[in-house]
């Protein structure tokens, strides 16, 4: 069986990426693994020398949205699981959201990628391919995606 020495969870404030901590915090207790928390920001904060109040606002939206995130993260990681906060650590990054992903798993050497994906079949994933397979494609790591609850083609 293999080990899953350090394990990346991209996540976000939605449902599904609760469901895919869940797993991947399952996923750590089981090997003791290390697991990062990584919340991936298309766009980064508009910087304006000329109008700091601007700047400030952008910002603090960014540090409420963070919070969010961490409260949820918490609250996901104190519900019955036994990780030491050693074993957690979280990253906020900015630029395009599969390529960021890629970089922090070959940055941290991952083991295991664990994310939700919607399994959608629109025009555009037709084409591109959904996030978790562009991940997927792109990355040394292996890649667990995790279903919404109620799938239609999940079984129980």
């Amino acid at each position: 069986m293999q080990k899953f020495k350090t394990i990346l969870c991209p996540i976000d404030t939605s449902p599904l990426a609760g469901r895919a901590l869940d797993v991947a915090v399952s996923i750590a207790e089981k090997f003791d693994s290390k697991l990062i928390l990584l919340e991936v920001r298309a766009t980064a904060a508009p910087l304006s020398p000329g109008n700091p109040t601007e700047t400030q606002a952008a910002l603090d939206v960014i540090e409420h949205g963070t919070g969010q995130l961490m409260d949820v993260a918490r609250a996901h990681l104190s519900d019955g699981h036994d990780l030491s906060s050693r074993d957690v650590s979280v990253e906020v990054r900015v630029g395009p959201v599969v390529a960021t992903i890629v970089d922090a798993a070959a940055e941290h050497e991952v083991d295991l990628i664990v994310m939700g994906t919607h399994g959608r079949s629109g025009l555009t994933e037709l084409f591109t391919g959904s996030t978790t397979e562009q991940v997927q494609a792109k990355t040394s790591a292996s890649v667990l995606a995790v279903k919404p609850e109620g799938f239609p083609f999940l079984r129980s």
